[in-house]
């Protein structure tokens, strides 16, 4: 934790530095690492992009609250969100859709407007929320 939060102040280069933490095996570091890249600009907007199409939820998840806390500076990323809008994760795809309406990039609405028949309520409350911050565009 001490160890993300360092990179956390280091910007960019942390972003950097970062990178050798996510061939990391145990799934905490991964996660710790990638819940600073929110703070990363550009640099970080890349690494969560990438770190989207990790095998550990938990992980997805940080990667894309990084993502929404960018947001329209995370907008060239948004492919990496939207394809995790069907993750079997619940937590994933409401974590996708609130990421997307924060980079306000309505490419994917069509697939956003989809999880309004999610089985989950959370996705569909934040579906909600995403749609509205869409339309505010």
């Amino acid at each position: 934790v001490v160890a993300s939060q360092t990179l956390c102040a280091m910007g960019a280069l942390g972003a950097v530095a970062a990178g050798a933490l996510f061939d990391r095996k145990d799934a905490a570091v991964r996660r710790h690492a990638a819940a600073c890249l929110g703070e990363m600009g550009e640099h970080g907007a890349k690494v969560a992009a990438e770190l989207c199409r990790d095998a550990d939820p938990h992980v997805r998840v940080s990667a894309l609250r990084a993502l929404g806390k960018l947001g329209r500076q995370a907008a060239p990323y948004a492919d990496a969100a939207a394809d995790l809008l069907e993750d079997p994760d619940a937590l994933v795809r409401a974590d996708a859709v609130d990421a997307l309406g924060r980079m306000g990039d309505a490419t994917h609405v069509e697939a956003v407007v989809h999880l309004l028949g999610d089985a989950d309520a959370d996705v569909r409350m934040y579906t909600v929320s995403a749609l509205v911050e869409l339309a505010e565009v």
